[in-house]
């Protein structure tokens, strides 16, 4: 059976270097999303296990495990797609405003709009909401591409000083 964020890992030395993993659970979810990201191929290989000898230290069971996962999931999530993310949430607070907004103005147009003004107000509520979402989604896009251009810059120096070792002339990387 296949197992991706099984912890084993077989990678070459310019691909170790590429993925920036910030999670203090498990980085195996998050260089595969990474992986896929980059472009970079991804194989299941099989391999054999011994059976278990004491009940694993990193999580209490199953679903433990799976809850873990799926928060860490979430979390790339809306580190490396943080526009969409931030739009789906905006999304789902605007429409209600807008469907209030439009019941409001029916009623205002029919001559019936008198008391309904705590409608209005959430209205205003709701929409001025999904507009700081939108914009917090087009800030955290753009801190998202500036960590993509530090990665890459972090892993050409990598390179560099690797290069460097091999011919003796650098200091080994720390």
């Amino acid at each position: 059976m296949a197992d991706a964020p099984s912890g084993f890992r077989a990678i070459s030395r310019d691909a170790a270097m590429r993925p920036y993993v910030d999670n203090n659970y498990t980085y195996t979810l998050e260089t595969i999303i990474q992986a896929g990201r980059m472009g970079m191929p991804v194989v299941s290989v099989p391999v054999r296990t011994n059976p278990a000898t004491r009940p694993s230290r990193l999580f209490r069971g199953m679903w433990s495990y799976v809850f873990r996962s799926l928060w860490t999931i979430i979390r790339v999530f809306i580190l490396y797609k943080p526009l969409r993310f931030f739009a789906i949430i905006g999304t789902l607070v605007a429409v209600p405003g807008v469907l209030l907004g439009l019941r409001f103005l029916i009623s205002f147009l029919t001559d019936q709009g008198e008391g309904k003004i705590q409608s209005l107000i959430l209205v205003a509520i709701l929409i001025l909401a999904s507009v700081v979402i939108f914009a917090a989604g087009v800030l955290s896009d753009l801190v998202a591409a500036n960590r993509v251009m530090l990665a890459e810059v972090r892993t050409r120096l990598l390179c560099e000083r690797l290069d460097g070792v091999r011919r003796g002339d650098a200091a080994p990387p720390q």
